[in-house]
């Protein structure tokens, strides 16, 4: 049984078997897992309150962060969105995004957007 061990502990450090370079070799099928990030296009089909509920969930990423408070920001260009999105939570999701990437120039500019647009 050692044998077999130490055999397959060669072929793996040798790349052999299902492996590349040393790693793993994955491949994604199938849709996201749950809890990945949403894509961009995904995000500009959403409504107000899966928009802001998507920011508040991934605030940490800032393309998405962009996406949905430019998502808001497009919605929020109708006056009966407007206070959707503030029940949504929207204003408080924006400012966390705004905070969470300060450095970002994109998201400082869509979520500025997003805040006008939803605050007027």
């Amino acid at each position: 049984e050692n044998g077999q061990l130490l055999s397959r502990l060669a072929a793996l450090e040798a790349g052999e078997g299902g492996e590349e370079g040393g790693r793993w070799v994955r491949q994604r099928v199938g849709a996201a897992p749950d809890g990945a990030p949403p894509s961009n296009a995904a995000v500009r089909a959403m409504d107000v309150a899966a928009a802001a509920a998507v920011l508040r969930a991934h605030v940490s990423v800032s393309r998405v962060a962009a996406a949905a408070c430019m998502r808001l920001a497009n919605l929020c260009m109708e006056d009966q969105n407007e206070q959707l999105a503030a029940e949504a939570g929207a204003i408080e999701a924006i400012v966390a995004a705004m905070q969470a990437h300060p450095q970002e120039a994109e998201v400082q500019r869509q979520g500025f957007g997003a805040l006008i647009n939803v605050c007027s």
